[in-house]
């Protein structure tokens, strides 16, 4: 092959039966970017496929499930597990349905237990368990009072009404003492074991929960300029230089955020947005918002309780986890 001289931007063939780039109406395959899928109960993806050839009149994909009891995939091939089980995704073309693709998606159960503050339908609190596969929950006890939110702290369980803190033991009936008042409700909280530190939510602040002090907190960050308030929070790990929390904004977004001891305080850092998501958006009151991270799983588990709609769930392993109506404390 000889040398081209000078520049070549483009190279084409002239047909000697002319150009061939009219519309065709015959299907010669359907692709599927993957075979195969596993998903958790509750979790969600996104298959990706196409139809050839690219000149096709029509390359739409019809999609169905052969065991939508097992996982389900909507018009645009989003996929989602709903219990433990193996399910057929077929991708057909829609001009031609007889040309398909396949994947097989294998669902599996969480088999996680959580332990959280649930209120009933006549906005009863109650210790309770909850399966994060079937949202199905067993109260345990009733709370003494009517908390807000929940965290273990140093093996000891926290629980916050809207004006005071307690300490409850589980070995006692739940019996619950009051630690002290708090000068703002602490509207979710979460402890670094690796800190030896305990934040809490309230608006769009962030304090640093301490018993003995004026008011129940050391200090706080206005983070009003991120955001209008804080959904939830809990503790997401650590290294030598952080401890790491997740936190939901009220506007859907997820981040992660890392503290450290600088001196006699605390230092903050916002170092990522994970995700940004309108459908978790809150609006009105921030009461009854709890996250909570299971290290074991890498999911992230929301509690929301409106007082209004019935309850949902949600999960995903790096957005966002399931949704119920209580407060969270594994």
């Amino acid at each position: 092959m000889g040398a081209l001289s000078n520049e070549t931007t483009a190279m084409y063939i002239v047909s000697s039966g002319g150009a061939g780039f009219g519309k065709t109406d015959q299907v010669s395959s359907v692709e599927l970017v993957q075979d195969t899928l596993s998903l958790y109960s509750g979790g969600s993806a996104m298959l990706e496929g196409y139809v050839t050839p690219w000149n096709l009149a029509d390359r739409s994909i019809l999609w169905s499930s052969s065991n939508p009891e097992v996982a389900t995939v909507t018009s645009t091939g989003e996929v989602t597990g709903i219990q433990e089980g193996t399910a057929v995704i077929t991708a057909a073309a829609k001009a031609d349905p007889t040309v398909t693709a396949t994947c097989t998606v294998t669902v599996k159960a969480l088999n996680t237990k959580l332990r959280g503050i649930v209120h009933d339908g006549n906005g009863d609190g109650f210790f309770s368990s909850i399966d994060a596969d079937t949202a199905e929950f067993q109260k345990i006890a009733k709370t003494p009072e009517d908390f807000i939110s929940a965290a273990t702290v140093d093996g000891q369980l926290y629980a916050a009404t809207q004006g005071a803190l307690y300490q409850v033991n589980p070995e006692d009936g739940y019996r619950a003492a009051k630690l002290c008042n708090t000068a703002v409700p602490f509207t979710d909280m979460a402890h670094s074991p690796a800190l030896d530190v305990t934040l809490a939510t309230y608006g769009y602040y962030l304090l640093v929960v301490d018993p003995e002090a004026e008011g129940g907190y050391l200090g706080a960050w206005n983070l009003s300029n991120m955001f209008n308030a804080i959904a939830g929070i809990t503790y997401a790990g650590h290294d030598s230089t952080y401890s790491y929390f997740y936190l939901l904004a009220s506007s859907g977004s997820l981040y992660m955020i890392g503290v450290k001891p600088s001196g006699t305080v605390y230092e903050l850092s916002l170092l990522k947005i994970l995700s940004t998501d309108s459908k978790y958006a809150i609006s009105g009151q921030h009461m009854n918002q709890s996250l909570y991270y299971d290290g074991n799983t890498g999911w992230i588990y929301w509690a929301r309780y409106d007082g209004e709609s019935a309850p949902a769930w949600w999960q995903s392993t790096k957005r966002l986890a399931r949704l119920w109506p209580g407060n969270l404390c594994r």
